[in-house]
């Protein structure tokens, strides 16, 4: 979707400028409505899709790891500099 195009539309169909995730939610769902032919999904190569599932699902792998060791990290140094962390 071009965002010109939805914040023209969001213009010309109310004039109040509610700055709310609702009210634009709804505004999208509403030109998504209005403009179905031109809003619908373009095809996407399988070679390409099926990358970027396995790159998203790395990514995924990758935060949750960061997380863990952060985790244990925070812990550890808890444990080797306890006067440290009571200080600050």
């Amino acid at each position: 979707m071009n965002p010109r195009k939805l914040h023209r539309f969001k213009e010309i169909y109310s004039l109040t400028g509610q700055k709310d995730d609702r009210y634009d939610a709804k505004m999208i769902a509403l030109y998504v409505l209005k403009n179905i032919n031109t809003c619908q999904n373009k095809k996407i190569r399988n070679e390409e899709s099926s990358r970027l599932m396995k790159l998203n699902s790395n990514l995924d792998i990758l935060k949750k790891d960061r997380a863990r060791l952060v985790k244990s990290f925070k812990k550890q140094s808890t444990i080797i500099f306890p006067l440290f962390f009571k200080v600050f």
